[in-house]
């Protein structure tokens, strides 16, 4: 409303003192009722737990500065431009007419009009709520299963991601409602949970929508970390299709070397996940040798409204050999102040706050396991399959001092609190975000008293060549075996020939063994896992450079049994491999990688319990090239 004052005497000058005391009372009211507003939504929060409560901001005049008489503080905007710089405050335009008038004795008459208030409307986005959700970050790390086979990773490395069998849990309805209780038992009105799930590749879980769907309808969310390599019509392709934004916060999608073979149809699921109304991060892994690829993946994401999302290459060599002229390729990308601390190293855990049990948690669904962080190991909060969680009440001290922090979510989410990154997290969930120099940032934080990690040999990768760009299938399925001590069946070169005369007479390596000669042979282990029960010498002539391999022809009765190449000293197998009990005669090949160094063949019980083993020995050979 306007009120129009007298041109004449006395009456105008009161008029005018009367509407500028009437627009200071109604600034004031709306003021008090924004701060009454602001102490009990604070009081919820308190209540609720260690949630960032809302930004309050008060009123501002939307006039040129020098047009306008502020009440009170200066006002500082919580939004711009779409993005959440304040962390989500209470926002409103007092606006003024700017009409101004003349011809009274006072000196402030020129500026009454401007002042009174012609009506009050909110900053876009309208009225928010003023009791928000907080969501609880759930870390749940899932299996090690993957579609991936990335050279700097070690479940590639190790053979882990071919574990196919770490996916059976989760096709048991039982198992996936139990994940999904235990979540739903711990919700109030006001906190709910996020879950970001990560591996391994998530999409490729089976049940995916019977996990999620009880926690969409009661207003939780989920995020992935995926690498996309599953088909358009896989069923968690198709599950991201059919639920995006808000019930899928967002995808942390990763560019992997596998994905530059198609380089087309990995935009293409890029874009149907953004018209689908998904918030995504294209995550790019700084590997030296691929860093010339930024400017077009920046390109390509801009062209899509995404944000390019360029990462550190963690290992137990980078970011430390990273060379200068590399960090400046990187730092010219990034966008946010989580890739800067992550090149930087990460932060010192020691005597670091944060809000690791309480803001967020860990949860491991191999074991169950649940920690403040993915980063520690200890202490335990709980364990989901024993519906168990002690969360903590406020922040507390990094409980694994002198390792380094890097996860970015911990920065994005404001749970490290040195390390506020939730402001440019937010606009590049919202889209394409132009490169940013951090540096004011980073030296306030150092000035602060926060340290960087200072140790020059430790990472979080532990593979052997963290330049490779991936493994071959034929590399990690002979990985695999090796890890997990499976057998070799068969042998790529079909020319070789029976050495005779190599493998001796069998005899008993432990007390208690018992050994029936035959055809087959029987032996009884003593009890007590990896307890020798026979020994085979084998008289490899030390001079032979060719490749060697012992064939063994076997049948496990009960238990499992342990057969390996002993070396000379006694202190180290060549080659194990493991059988279990069966009703098939097994044939397995060791491999004898220095003849000069090989004593015997040792057959030991690798039973679990440690109960004796029973096996039929049909056949022990030992096998080389043509000529040896």
């Amino acid at each position: 409303m306007r009120w129009l004052g007298s041109r004449s005497g006395n009456k105008r000058s009161q008029s005018l003192r009367l509407e500028r005391l009437i627009a200071k009372i109604w600034v004031s009211a709306l003021n008090g009722f924004l701060k009454f507003l602001l102490i009990v939504e604070a009081s919820k929060q308190w209540k609720s737990g260690p949630f960032p409560a809302i930004t309050y901001s008060k009123p501002r005049v939307a006039v040129p500065i020098t047009h306008s008489r502020l009440y009170g503080a200066p006002f500082v905007p919580a939004q711009q431009n779409g993005s959440n710089r304040g962390g989500g405050g209470v926002q409103y335009v007092l606006e003024r007419n700017l009409e101004r008038n003349s011809g009274s004795g006072d000196p402030n008459d020129g500026w009454i009009a401007a002042n009174m208030i012609t009506q009050a409307r909110p900053i876009i986005p309208s009225l928010p709520v003023l009791n928000p959700t907080a969501y609880r970050i759930a870390e749940v790390y899932m299996f090690d299963t993957c579609t991936h086979k990335c050279g700097y990773c070690w479940l590639a490395e190790s053979g882990q991601v071919l574990d196919f069998a770490q996916l059976e849990p989760f096709r048991s309805l039982v198992f996936i409602d139990k994940i999904a209780s235990f979540f739903l038992s711990r919700t109030t009105p006001g906190t709910k949970w996020l879950l970001h799930l990560t591996g391994g590749e998530p999409l490729i879980a089976p049940n995916l929508d019977r996990l999620a769907l009880p926690l969409f309808a009661a207003e939780h969310r989920i995020a992935f970390s995926t690498a996309l390599f599953v088909g358009r019509n896989h069923p968690g392709f198709r599950f991201l299709l059919e639920h995006s934004y808000p019930q899928v916060d967002h995808i942390m999608a990763s560019f992997h070397p596998e994905a530059e073979l198609d380089v087309a149809g990995y935009f293409e699921k890029i874009r149907m996940l953004k018209d689908a109304g998904h918030k995504v991060f294209v995550r790019f892994v700084g590997q030296p040798q691929r860093l010339d690829r930024m400017p077009e993946l920046s390109d390509r994401c801009r062209d899509l409204d995404v944000c390019f999302y360029p990462t550190t290459l963690m290992s137990e060599n980078y970011p430390r050999a990273y060379t200068e002229e590399q960090k400046h390729l990187l730092r010219a990308q990034f966008s946010s102040l989580s890739q800067h601390i992550q090149i930087e190293g990460g932060l010192d855990t020691t005597g670091l706050l944060c809000h690791g049990g309480s803001r967020v948690i860990s949860v491991n669904l191999q074991t169950g396991n649940i920690t403040p962080c993915a980063t520690v190991k200890t202490p335990s909060l709980g364990n989901i399959f024993e519906d168990r969680l002690e969360l903590r009440a406020a922040p507390i001290r990094c409980p694994q001092p002198g390792i380094n922090c890097l996860c970015d979510i911990h920065f994005q989410r404001n749970i490290v609190v040195s390390a506020d990154d939730r402001v440019w997290f937010e606009r590049q969930r919202n889209g394409f975000t132009p490169p940013e120099d951090f540096q004011p940032q980073l030296a306030a934080m150092r000035q602060n008293g926060v340290r960087f990690y200072g140790n020059t040999t430790a990472g979080i990768g532990g593979v052997a060549d963290d330049m490779r760009p991936f493994y071959t299938i034929d590399e990690i399925r002979e990985n695999y075996r090796k890890n997990h001590g499976l057998p070799r069946t068969e042998l790529a070169r079909t020319d070789l020939r029976e050495l005779p005369g190599v493998v001796q007479q069998i005899r008993p390596a432990g007390a208690q063994a018992q050994i029936r000669p035959g055809t087959p042979t029987r032996i009884v282990t003593p009890v007590g896992r990896w307890s020798y029960a026979a020994a085979l010498p084998l008289a490899v002539p030390s001079d032979m450079s060719a490749e060697a391999w012992v064939r063994i022809r076997t049948r496990v009765l009960r238990g499992e049994g342990g057969f390996g190449v002993l070396n000379r000293s006694g202190t180290a197998f060549q080659d194990r491999s493991f059988v279990a009990a069966g009703t098939e005669i097994r044939t397995i090949f060791l491999q004898i990688a220095d003849t000069a160094d090989v004593q015997s063949l040792i057959i030991q019980n690798s039973t679990l319990d440690g109960q004796a083993a029973e096996i039929l020995l049909e056949d022990v050979t030992v096998l080389a090239p043509p000529g040896h």
